[in-house]
């Protein structure tokens, strides 16, 4: 992978300079890593510095995406009642918009929408997230001091699993967010990609996730499809999540059964 970013960024290179002389902004990534390179000649960053944090960067977003959609696939599995509600949004979107993917009929999968944030509460990925390295000492006004070098993190699963924000949190409710937005004059805020201090799976504030979005979009779309072609079992019983320090991810042995839909 590093090899086909090393081809990439040398492909892009005279594209980059002559946008950046062109008083152009970057059109992607691989641009703006570049522009930043150059910033300092003296910085000794290259070809391959810029390759392998774009490999890292792609791990990053994809190993993410695909935990939470292996979390949601053995949840709908174990949980077959949600099956027939969810395909059955599914199908009326496609009905409605005739058999066409656009970006409005992604967001109208409201349902499968609240799923998959009960999926990612309930399995919650990082039990403790959005670390931080402080840079210099500081100190709050309640007299609390944080000294330079300390690495902070937010008590992510404690907050999704506290009864003060989550009615029943540790009963699993793929309808929770759908419910909560039917009930609210600002039905947005439940969706899985909007965020708030007691709700961190995607951070908060300034440095708030942006590729959510991206994200939301491909878990509802691989969800939605498999959901319209196929039908969804699990063979035997779900193991349990095993840990590696923060993380909590799904059994490595479990097996997914997919049986195509005749239509």
């Amino acid at each position: 992978m590093q090899a086909l970013f090393l081809d990439l960024i040398n492909r892009r290179k005279l594209k980059s300079e002559e946008m950046a002389k062109e008083g152009r902004q970057p059109e992607d990534l691989t641009d703006w890593f570049w522009r930043w390179s150059q910033q300092d000649p003296k910085n000794g960053h290259n070809e391959l510095d810029i390759a392998q944090l774009l490999a890292a960067n792609t791990f990053g977003a994809s190993f993410n995406t695909t935990v939470v959609l292996v979390q949601c696939l053995c949840e709908l599995a174990t949980r077959p009642e949600y099956i027939h509600i969810i395909r059955q949004e599914v199908v009326s979107t496609l009905n409605t918009h005739k058999s066409s993917w656009t970006k409005e009929k992604i967001e109208s999968l409201k349902i499968l929408d609240s799923f998959i944030k009960e999926s990612h509460r309930y399995n919650c990925f990082d039990y403790a997230g959005t670390p931080r390295v402080v840079k210099k000492d500081f100190q709050f006004k309640n007299g609390l001091r944080i000294p330079k070098g300390t690495v902070l993190l937010t008590p992510n699963a404690a907050m999704l699993f506290d009864q003060e924000y989550v009615k029943n949190p540790h009963e699993f409710n793929g309808l929770r967010f759908y419910e909560l937005a039917q009930s609210s004059k600002t039905p947005e805020i439940f969706k899985y990609t909007s965020t708030n201090p007691h709700y961190l799976q995607f951070g908060d504030g300034k440095h708030v996730c942006p590729g959510r979005f991206f994200a939301a979009d491909e878990l509802r779309l691989i969800l939605a499809y498999l959901l319209f072609h196929f039908e969804i079992e699990i063979q035997g019983s779900l193991p349990k999540n095993f840990k590696i320090k923060r993380h909590n991810l799904p059994d490595l042995g479990v097996n997914i059964l997919l049986k195509k839909i005749q239509r």
